[in-house]
């Protein structure tokens, strides 16, 4: 079989500048993402969620163990439940709007500079972003992050392209009105920052460069309504079913948490910065380059007005690097206010970050050509090469959770047998079991500390506070447990799911006395199954039979 050459390679490419690249990126998002089970929680909160609402047809309201959630909106949910009903319940499927998020964003960075700087420099961007580990583990992770992160960058770079293509005289008004789209999208995959990040990187970005017009371009009643009429109806459908909804999702999931300090993964003002460039290495290393020409280019002592000056022509390669920098630092400075932060937060950034990276590093090579073809070639390998050992180490030592249970339950469960949780909840058990059947927790659901930290219990309290005849079922404090147990194994069979740790044991004293069907096969004293059945089952809590 004879291969292609590089030259058929070269033509191709020339021939579909656009098709090839959007394919390349597609495969490479894709190639492992099959490689892990779901990480707990996050990947098997949203699989589970996703699964449930592919499974019962509840397309409007998000459903966490038969719960209304609304932690998040649903855009992420649809995306991965239309998914899992076209390929069915497999990891690498709850990440279909992870890696959506991704795509959109890659190609969107690449087809803006495609228009607006150069093929190359297009090309250098695209690549540095697609190898960022930063970039390409977000892709590969099913949780909301990416997909809003991608829809921001979309919104910004359609925003920024529409200013341009008027100021050069092309077709610009079909532009605004697909930022506006993109951003209608964005509130419905996160929320406000969906719409606030954008316009404020865009205002900061136009005030800048002076280019006042391009702002009251901006400002499209058309564009408006199409926000509105896209993004709106179903955060009025939830609050008509649901009262309190709108208060919950706005005031308390965006006002309250982003100014109160209770909640988990506190962090000083370095964090985001030394995770920007420590998980997009080697590619950060050109940072040094570009402030050594910054260096090099400093204006003459008490010059400072020339950086507030206006960077002529707006679409200049100065202006495009304005933009960047401006994109990168107010995302940064806005997730930095909060003394919770994660990772996943920034990455809206990562295609400035390319942007301006990709920049420096053309003009390094291009001061330094007998490195031309060389240094790029080795550092985009090395890079590519770190991005699939990342997925692979974590596939290799990140832990199963539920998974290997499935096995034995579907093998043995009866559709009417009962899952009982006790004081933890397997997010992605459900998800495992392509089952959308809630199951019953244990908990002290009563303990007013649950609700000052993030935590599974905090989540399901809130979640229940939306529906109260479910909770009732679903939600079992302690002292209820034995007769919720003795009335249930008078017609059908009950699994529990808890820790073989003492105390567990000690609570539970009827599980010391019967060994488990299934324990975690690597961790000792964690996670195992106990099958409740019949008389035996009875006898051993000590139950009153009726007659």
């Amino acid at each position: 079989m004879q291969f292609p050459s590089p030259t058929f390679w070269r033509q191709s490419l020339a021939r579909h500048p656009v098709l090839w690249p959007a394919f390349l990126l597609a495969a490479w998002l894709l190639c492992t993402a099959a490689w892990r089970p779901l990480a707990m929680p996050d990947e098997g909160r949203y699989a589970s969620i996703s699964l449930e609402m592919a499974i019962s047809g509840h397309w409007a309201v998000p459903l966490l163990n038969g719960l209304p959630f609304f932690h998040k909106p649903p855009l992420f949910y649809w995306i991965n439940a239309a998914a899992l009903k076209l390929f069915g319940a497999d990891p690498w499927v709850a990440r279909m709007a992870s890696m959506l998020g991704a795509w959109l964003m890659g190609m969107g960075l690449y087809l803006f500079l495609r228009s607006h700087a150069t093929v190359r420099q297009a090309g250098w961007a695209l690549s540095v972003l697609a190898t960022m580990p930063f970039f390409f583990g977000g892709a590969q992770y099913a949780n909301l992050d990416m997909l809003v992160a991608g829809l921001i960058s979309s919104t910004i770079l359609a925003a920024a392209h529409a200013v341009l293509q008027a100021r050069q005289g092309q077709p610009w008004r079909p532009w605004v009105l697909f930022a506006y789209l993109l951003a209608a999208l964005g509130l419905l995959a996160k929320g406000l920052i969906g719409i606030v990040l954008p316009g404020a990187v865009l205002v900061i970005w136009l005030a800048w460069q002076r280019h006042w017009i391009g702002l009251w371009r901006l400002l499209s009643l058309p564009g408006m309504l199409t926000l509105l009429t896209v993004g709106m109806p179903w955060f009025i459908l939830m609050d008509q079913r649901y009262p309190g909804f709108l208060h919950y999702f706005f005031v308390y999931q965006h006002f309250q948490r982003f100014a109160e300090t209770g909640f988990n993964n506190q962090h000083g003002a370095w964090f985001y910065p030394v995770v920007l460039f420590g998980l997009t290495l080697p590619w950060s290393l050109w940072l040094f380059a570009g402030l050594r020409a910054a260096w090099l280019r400093k204006p003459a002592p008490g010059d400072w007005r020339s950086w507030l000056a206006p960077a002529r022509p707006l679409g200049s390669a100065a202006s495009l690097q304005r933009l960047a920098w401006v994109w990168l630092v107010v995302i940064m400075v806005f997730f930095s206010l909060p003394k919770s932060k994660l990772a996943g937060y920034i990455l809206p950034v990562l295609p400035a970050w390319a942007m301006l990276l990709s920049g420096w590093a053309q003009a390094w090579v291009q001061a330094h050509p007998q490195s031309r073809q060389r240094l790029p070639s080795t550092l985009l390998l090395l890079a590519a090469l770190l991005c699939v050992v990342g997925i692979g180490a974590a596939a290799r030592y990140q832990s199963e959770s539920s998974r290997s249970a499935v096995p034995l339950l579907r093998q043995q469960m009866q559709a009417s047998d009962e899952i009982v949780m006790l004081d933890e909840y397997e997010y992605d058990l459900p998800f495992y079991l392509d089952t959308d059947r809630p199951m019953w927790v244990v908990s002290a659901w009563d303990d007013p500390e649950l609700l000052r930290h993030d935590n599974w219990r905090k989540e399901l309290l809130e979640a229940g506070r939306f529906d109260t005849p479910s909770e009732a079922t679903l939600f079992i404090r302690p002292p209820e447990l034995h007769d919720r147990l003795c009335r249930t194994l008078q017609t059908r069979r009950v699994w529990i799911w808890a820790d073989t740790g003492s105390d567990t044991l000690q609570r539970h004293p009827f599980l010391r006395t019967q060994p488990p069907a299934w324990q975690h096969p690597s961790r000792q004293g964690d996670d195992a199954l106990w099958l409740l059945q019949g008389k035996e089952a009875l006898d051993r809590l000590a139950c009153s039979r009726a007659p």
